[in-house]
């Protein structure tokens, strides 16, 4: 695969997380601006967040410098 295919494609992939990023904080501020909404289910958005964030985090620093 070519550098430039490559590139793209590592880009894509930060992009793709970044909206799932986006989403779930979307979500999570419709939770807490919602009485109604359970501490549980704001908890679980919470976590799926922080797994999206350290991969985003990780995916960016470690295939960043490999590319």
């Amino acid at each position: 695969m070519n550098n430039l295919v490559l590139k793209r494609r590592f880009e894509a992939m930060l992009h793709r997380l970044k909206s799932q990023k986006i989403e779930l904080l979307v979500q999570i501020t419709e939770g807490l601006e919602d009485m109604d909404t359970e501490l549980s289910d704001l908890q679980g958005l919470i976590e799926d967040y922080t797994q999206i964030e350290g991969a985003f985090m990780t995916f960016q620093q470690a295939i960043g410098e490999y590319i």
